[in-house]
């Protein structure tokens, strides 16, 4: 299916389905008429080492990273989703030169320099400086995720967003997706403003993330590219 068409065919069942593709609060992930947006799936791995970094520069660091995501249709809309779900593989993690793994309630350990996490998911919009959209994907711990380096217990909570490239044009299965969260300084996420609903951008004011990597909670952001891609054609409407 060209391009045109693609376009047509999703536009005609949004119209069917209710959803204005104009909305700037409405970023969604979108599928073909006729499909189940609930079957998408993402699979992704970093391009290079994936940081975690403090306002003072304590830093968790990641040799390799996987991901997975799966997307939750909206209510009576098959074809389109706002939220999902994401799993993260983060392996080769030290905090200067003491391993880090996982732990889960009760104190059990995930594998040595090992992290694992589980987020939900939200797609939003994001206005740059120069006023252009961009399609913003916003990852929020499920609860606190505890991390032992070393015997010594660290912590992190809060949402993280992450720019996501292409969008706004189809993206086949299998073409390259790219998610990109950036550092705009220690402790600081790169991105602009958010436009989206109430609801995504307050997780970023609200619950922004945050580290307790020794000195207390304080503002963290990450640093990482993940490649990845859909199994089923796909729009991100931003």
């Amino acid at each position: 299916m060209n391009k045109t068409k693609l376009i047509a065919a999703i536009v005609i069942a949004l119209a069917i389905a209710g959803i204005a593709v104009t909305s700037a609060s409405a970023a969604l992930v979108l599928v073909l008429s006729g499909e189940k947006v609930a079957e998408l799936k993402y699979e992704g791995k970093a391009a290079g080492a994936a940081t975690l970094e403090t306002v003072d520069g304590k830093e968790i660091s990641c040799t390799k990273t996987t991901i997975q995501a799966t997307y939750t249709p909206l209510a009576g809309k098959e074809a389109a989703a706002e939220q999902g779900t994401t799993e993260t593989d983060f392996e080769g993690c030290k905090k200067e030169k003491l391993a880090c793994r996982s732990e889960i309630k009760g104190g059990e350990k995930d594998p040595i320099e090992t992290i694992l996490g589980t987020a939900a998911l939200i797609a939003a919009t994001e206005e740059t400086a120069e006023k252009a959209h961009q399609f913003l994907l916003i990852s929020s711990l499920n609860e606190p995720l505890v991390i032992n380096c070393g015997g010594v217990k660290q912590e992190v909570k809060g949402s993280l967003p992450c720019l996501v490239t292409p969008a706004g044009t189809e993206i086949a299965a299998g073409e390259t997706v790219k998610i990109s969260c950036a550092l705009e300084k220690p402790g600081k996420p790169k991105t602009g403003k958010c436009l989206s609903s109430a609801t995504a951008c307050e997780k970023l004011v609200n619950e922004p993330l945050e580290g307790n990597l020794g000195s207390g909670f304080e503002r963290c952001a990450e640093e990482m590219t993940i490649e990845g891609k859909f199994n089923k054609m796909a729009l991100l409407e931003d």
